[in-house]
């Protein structure tokens, strides 16, 4: 059985559905195109650590693992900003999204707060007189 998808925003997927990746579409190019650049920057800063490490710099042979550890992040970021949806979701709630969640009464007094703060005494400085 298939669910309706009416009234749903486009590219948001329901519970337990997938949204498909577009590897071609034109975000994902730029995502693609980041990614190439990152790595190729990240790889030529590290054949320069490299070589400046066995020239004799200690504090090179840092950098020459540090660099392709940026190049791992960066692969990590692609993939996740190309799948949004693949995310596990929190225990905690359920399967609701974060906009859907009971509001915190803590969060509620405070704004109540700073309501009547403002009121009795609105932000900018004393009034003029």
């Amino acid at each position: 059985m298939t669910t309706p998808t009416r009234g749903r925003r486009p590219g948001s997927a329901g519970v337990g559905e997938r949204t498909p990746v577009r590897w071609l579409s034109a975000p994902a190019l730029r995502l693609h195109a980041a990614l190439l650049a990152g790595l190729a920057l990240a790889g030529t800063a590290t054949w320069l650590e490299w070589t400046r490490a066995h020239g004799g710099h200690a504090v090179a042979w840092v950098y020459t693992f540090e660099w392709p550890l940026f190049a791992v992040l960066g692969v990590g970021l692609w993939w996740r900003l190309l799948h949004p949806d693949s995310r596990p979701r929190s225990a905690d709630s359920g399967g609701r999204r974060q906009a859907e969640a009971a509001p915190d009464p803590e969060l509620l007094a405070w704004q109540a707060y700073l309501t009547r703060l403002h009121e009795t005494d609105p932000p900018g400085g004393p009034p003029d007189r």
